[in-house]
């Protein structure tokens, strides 16, 4: 039994064994020989249900399943890249805001504790590692100087992960291919929308992730490069 034979409709695997023109497992996932894996606001703010838009239930195992892709890229020299709203201490306008950010941030005291934007503790960067203050917008990339970070460090692989909506995780992937480096998602748990199935398909994809980053962050061990 695959692990995503209990959450992808018989529908949609029929479909991706039509493009694919055989079994789902066949065509290899390939990445470039120079990684880095992009953790997309994980902040205590939508890991933690302290915070109104935090769901402790879903954003804890994501934080778990995401500290051992980080475990094995660290080991393996694969740089990693965090984003999240603002810096601690700091505090913006409404119109750096923005409406939504600005009705949810005003409606509940906890968005204006000093640790809202924290990266969450299990998964907080480690020296040589960047955090990215994209504000209220939902990109890592529009916006932010992350793509040219990518490109300083010859990044051809960008391994995005992180708790918001799957939509915002796409986004980020999509941006990193238009930018010239293959995205791979490792899955988001749905913060906002409280949803367990999209813990569980972020607990597969992270799994299998990991694996990835094991074979990418090899190659760059090789003689050969």
């Amino acid at each position: 039994m695959r692990p995503w034979d209990d959450i992808i409709p018989e529908s949609d695997k029929k479909w991706y064994r039509h493009y694919l023109q055989g079994d789902l497992t066949e065509r290899p996932l390939r990445g470039g020989a120079r990684p880095a894996i992009i953790v997309v606001d994980m902040s205590n703010a939508f890991v933690d249900s302290h915070w109104p838009t935090g769901c402790s239930d879903t954003g804890i195992p994501c934080a778990q399943a995401i500290k051992r892709l980080l475990d094995v890229g660290r080991s393996m020299g694969v740089p990693s890249f965090f984003t999240t709203g603002y810096a601690r201490g700091y505090k913006p306008t409404p119109a750096e805001l923005g409406r939504w950010v600005g009705n949810v941030m005003g409606a509940s005291p906890t968005m204006n504790e000093p640790r809202t934007h924290d990266i969450y503790e299990l998964i907080k960067p480690v020296e040589g590692e960047v955090i990215i203050y994209k504000g209220a917008r939902p990109s890592a990339f529009f916006g932010t100087n992350l793509i040219s970070m990518l490109n300083f460090s010859s990044i051809d692989t960008a391994i995005v992960t992180g708790i918001l909506p799957v939509g915002w995780l796409g986004m980020a992937g999509m941006m990193a291919a238009m930018m010239g480096s293959g995205g791979m998602m490792g899955g988001g748990g749905m913060a906002g929308g409280m949803s367990v199935l999209g813990i569980a398909v972020a607990l597969i994809a992270v799994a299998v992730i990991v694996a990835i980053v094991w074979a990418l962050a090899w190659s760059l061990r090789s003689p050969a490069r």
